[in-house]
């Protein structure tokens, strides 16, 4: 029998995914509300940025480690869910009629 659920290490990936887009959001309305700059130094560079408010510092960081880790995850897990399947496939014993 097939079971329809999402398996541990899909939602953990997906978690992490829409955590990290939450704090990062949330990041940005600190920010907004507190009227302090969000980011600066983008001008020079991606290496060179800063954020004036260690709130939004903390926030941001955490949110897009979350963010890449759920980016690189996600299709990784899903891959090799594809190709357990397609291994599957291909070790199948033909059906002799």
């Amino acid at each position: 029998m097939r079971t329809n659920g999402v398996s541990f290490t899909a939602a953990v990936c997906w978690l992490s995914f829409w955590l990290g887009a939450v704090l990062s959001g949330a990041a940005w309305l600190y920010a907004r509300f507190q009227q302090v700059p969000f980011i600066e130094g983008l001008a020079n560079g991606l290496m060179n940025v800063t954020s004036p408010d260690s709130t939004v510092a903390l926030l941001l960081a955490l949110g897009l480690m979350l963010l890449v880790i759920g980016v690189i995850f996600v299709p990784l897990f899903y891959l090799t869910v594809a190709v357990q399947g397609l291994i599957r496939v291909l070790t199948l014993k033909p059906i002799r009629i």
